[in-house]
Order: C-alpha cells, then structure tokens, then sequence
C-alpha cells in the first residue's frame, strides 16, 4: 500500500476543523504545501537528507595521507548525531501522526526510514560494529537519498513507473546476467 493511499483527504475528515495535534502533524507530514510551517519542516528535512549524504560521503574522501572520516572523526559524529536525531525525530513523530500506523511502517519509504538510521544506534550500542563485518551497515546509511522522493512528486512518479514495469525489468535483468556470465567466461 502507498502512501497515497493512507492518505488523509480532505473530503474523508469531518468538516469541523482538524482538531486534534496527531490529525494537524499528519496533515503537515502528508501535504507540506498546506501552511508556512510544513513547507519549512519539508525544506529542512530535505536539507538535511543532503547534509548527511554528502557527509557520508565526505567521510570517504582522502585527506592527504588519511581518509577525510578518520581525520575529523569528531565532526563527522557530531554531524552525523543531529541528521539521526532528526530522522528519528520525523520516523517517530509520522508513525505517531500517521491514521494507520502498520501500513505506514510497511511501507518502503518508512523501512528505508529504518534502515538509515538502524546503523548509527547499532554503532553506539556497540561500538565494534564500526570494523570488520558490520562496516556493511555503514552503507545502508546512503539510503536516506532515496528518502528524497518522498519530497519529489516526479521521484514518486519515476517509483510508479518502475514497480509497474517490474517483471519486464526482470527480464531485462536477467538477459544482462546470462549475458555477464557468457562475456565473462569467453574473456577467462
């Protein structure tokens, strides 16, 4: 189920105002268009998505002798600290706004919701899960671009278009690895 269709419409609310702060968050969240506020809390979410992204990435970057994450660890944490608590702050706030909560938390924005901010508790509560194997779970931290087209009625659209025309990209998908596999064994 989409978000679209949880969706509270404005012909489904009663016809007295919103009134209580779940309905008034849930509608912000839902259509930030409505009122200054929402469209500011849209703008900064998405301000953020960015901020972390491009920190995630910064922290690969090389810096001289060293990676640009080993050498300014301290602010790299601190940065990474306030994204999380904010995401955490919105998954929160909307599975607490939102009219059914377990669809919303199947949905596959709001896994990916979990799933950027899983690593980072992972890594406080155990602080070993930054090396060895658990350096997988760093990467699900670029998930939160894909955050990004909840903001984006085109990204929606694109998702649309996509999960329509799965079992033909299966196909396609398919071909590419038989032909991988061929190209690659003539090459050996």
């Amino acid at each position: 189920m989409g978000r679209k269709q949880i969706r509270m419409d404005q012909a489904n609310l009663p016809k007295r105002a919103l009134v209580t702060a779940r309905e008034k968050l849930w509608e912000m969240f839902d259509n930030p268009g409505q009122n200054l506020f929402a469209m500011l809390m849209h703008y900064v979410s998405g301000v953020f998505i960015f901020i972390s992204v491009s920190a995630s990435l910064a922290e690969t970057v090389s810096c001289g002798s060293e990676k640009c994450g080993d050498k300014y660890k301290g602010f790299f944490f601190v940065l990474e600290s306030i994204c999380v608590t904010l995401f955490t702050i919105e998954y929160l706030l909307r599975l607490w706004s939102t009219p059914k909560r377990w669809q919303f938390a199947k949905q596959f924005l709001s896994i990916v919701d979990v799933v950027a901010i899983l690593p980072f508790y992972i890594g406080l509560i155990t602080p070993q899960a930054s090396e060895g194997p658990f350096t997988v779970l760093r990467v699900f931290r670029i998930f939160r671009i894909v955050k990004m087209s909840r903001h984006s009625d085109r990204a929606q659209q694109a998702g649309s278009s996509l999960k329509k025309s799965f079992s033909e990209l299966k196909f396609v998908g398919v071909v590419f690895i038989v032909q991988l596999l061929i190209f690659s064994s003539i090459i050996y």
